[in-house]
């Protein structure tokens, strides 16, 4: 089973990443999570493109059973939120290409019609941006059924 990658692990990524301070990375990303969630208190949707979208659902009021009774109990109405990751992070996390060619692949925005094709991070430790360029993905192999070989 893989770790998890707490809020000094993502900002120290972060800021390798964006070749800034550290201190830097850790501010920005707690800036943007009271961003985020000032957002949905005010019942905004957030959407951030190629990664994923957020939005506050309200939950009615229904009924429920207490297991330790079986008594019927009404469970108040409620809000919560509803996070969707969107089909680019899903196709990146199901192929688990992480490198293409030796460069890291991205969710940042691809060019108009470049459908089909997946963006690649350049990271030149001489630069201060990394250099994002686009690619064709790998084709993968269909798995075969075992069913259908025997």
């Amino acid at each position: 089973m893989a770790g998890h990658v707490n809020m000094q692990y993502l900002s120290e990524r972060v800021a390798a990443d964006a070749n800034v301070p550290f201190e830097v990375a850790k501010r920005v990303i707690e800036s943007y999570q009271d961003v985020v969630v000032r957002a949905l208190i005010a019942g905004e949707d957030v959407r951030q493109t190629n990664f994923m979208s957020l939005h506050v659902v309200e939950r009615g009021e229904r009924q429920a059973r207490n297991p330790q009774t079986g008594e019927k109990v009404t469970v108040p109405a409620t809000k919560s939120v509803k996070v969707t990751v969107l089909p680019r992070v899903l196709e990146l996390v199901r192929t688990g290409t992480m490198e293409i060619d030796g460069h890291l692949v991205t969710t940042r925005k691809l060019p108009k019609g470049a459908a089909g094709v997946v963006p690649v991070v350049t990271v030149d430790p001489g630069k201060k941006k990394p250099q994002v360029r686009v690619v064709q993905p790998r084709k993968r192999k269909k798995r075969v059924s075992a069913r259908k070989t025997a």
